[in-house]
């Protein structure tokens, strides 16, 4: 971390300058930090081959690492707001030094200290907040006003900040304000499954990822969480305490070899906070997504450029200069070259130093750093990993079906070389060698 970043962090914990403290004064001393939950390498086996290389939230998406969108969301909606943002914290068990870099540029363009804690061992989504909860809590005006937004990094979607905000403050003693979201019956087992009342918006009833019978609600927990923190850490510690006595949490420890610090806020904490008049449902019916897998890169990718683009122009390689060969949603790095010749998009990112070629047909597609398409080669929902060569007159073709099942999208690894006239499909990873 630079000198300049690293003297403000200090500050800020410190109880911040002169002219923050003029700020708190002017807004009643409300404070928020954002906490992203980011994972793990072990957590990462479905996003392969993407995340052989850099971590899952660090892959790029519309032209910038995922947890890039997530902070542009969050600057302009702080901006906007009368809460001042004064951290915003990366939690997960990667090594440290991968985050540095990301860290430091991100603090500089933000304005406040963004910061990566590095788990001791896999605590949980709850665990996690708690084992930093005085890191957390760093910084705040330590009264009932301040807030904590807990993010999931496998989701995308318009953090509804403000919204959540709003509805924190109608609940006196709340612990807390889930974003909830309806998808299909089918697809609720996937997915933590929230009951609240109609005219309240209290979480009744929670159970993640139901099964069996037909689920008793639609709507979703969306991973995105607006938290008192002084309650929640003290529920967590409550849930902590007792979870022993609890024959439910001795048998979900023992099945699964669950370590004693290891508290999950899906299974541990929000089937307490149901039904306790202590956490609210905000319903959310804007786009939202959830990023398991490399084929899902695509949809988000398309729906980051198609309602995402004012809070993207604050970063490279944002704008972009159109011509005449590129129509929908395009985002080319300023490094890359693209012949005139060559047909974008829609829905296309290309990366820094990639080529390409004469008649190239690029469309639904994510075509990462130095990657060199040839001649007249043709690549249609797919994803093309940094460094890949395709040659002249290939073909790279995944399927429109990735919008529903997410399962038709062609990926290829890191430094894989196609052949000219050669035609590939489907093809989750290749094991050629560059």
């Amino acid at each position: 971390m630079s000198a300049t970043v690293g003297k403000r962090e200090r500050e800020e914990t410190a109880g911040g300058t002169a002219g923050q403290a003029r700020k708190r004064s002017r807004v009643g001393g409300v404070r928020a930090k954002v906490v992203i939950l980011v994972g793990g390498h072990s957590k990462g086996t479905r996003f392969r081959p993407l995340s052989f290389d850099v971590p899952k939230p660090l892959v790029p998406i519309a032209g910038l690492p995922l947890l890039q969108h997530y902070l542009n969301e969050c600057s302009c909606a702080f901006r906007a707001s009368e809460v001042e943002l004064a951290e915003v914290l990366l939690l997960g068990f990667f090594q440290a030094e991968e985050f540095d870099s990301f860290c430091n540029d991100a603090s500089q363009r933000m304005g406040v200290p963004v910061r990566y804690l590095k788990e001791p061992s896999s605590l949980g989504t709850a665990g996690s907040l708690y084992h930093f909860r005085d890191e957390i809590m760093s910084g705040l005006g330590g009264g009932g006003g301040d807030r904590l937004f807990v993010l999931h990094g496998d989701i995308m979607c318009k953090f509804p900040f403000a919204p959540m905000l709003a509805e924190f403050a109608k609940h006196d003693s709340a612990v807390g304000v889930i974003l909830g979201h309806k998808v299909p019956h089918s697809e609720v087992p996937s997915y933590g499954c929230l009951v609240s009342d109609p005219h309240s918006n209290e979480l009744l009833h929670y159970v993640e990822k139901p099964s069996g019978t037909t689920p008793l609600s639609n709507t979703i927990n969306c991973g995105v969480y607006l938290l008192n923190p002084i309650r929640f850490f003290d529920f967590v510690e409550h849930v902590a305490t007792h979870m022993e006595e609890d024959d439910s949490s001795v048998t979900l420890s023992s099945s699964y070899s669950i370590p004693k610090n290891h508290i999950q806020m899906e299974t541990a904490v929000l089937p307490r906070l149901a039904g306790e008049q202590k956490i609210y449902v905000l319903p959310y019916e804007e786009w939202w997504l959830q990023i398991k897998k490399p084929s899902e890169c695509i949809a988000a990718a398309e729906m980051i450029m198609s309602h995402c683009r004012d809070q993207m122009s604050d970063s490279p390689p944002f704008p972009v200069d159109f011509h005449s060969g590129y129509f929908g949603n395009v985002v080319v790095h300023p490094m890359a070259q693209v012949d005139p010749s060559a047909k974008i998009g829609p829905n296309v990112s290309i990366g820094a130093n990639a080529i390409v070629g004469k008649g190239v047909r690029i469309s639904n597609s994510i075509i990462l750093d130095g990657t060199v398409l040839r001649d007249r080669c043709l690549v249609t929902h797919s994803i093309l990993c940094w460094n890949v060569d395709v040659g002249s007159w290939a073909r790279i073709e995944g399927t429109e079906e990735h919008s529903h099942t997410m399962e038709g999208v062609c990926v290829l690894g890191k430094g894989v070389q196609i052949a000219p006239e050669i035609i590939a499909a489907v093809v989750w990873f290749s094991l050629i060698k560059a």
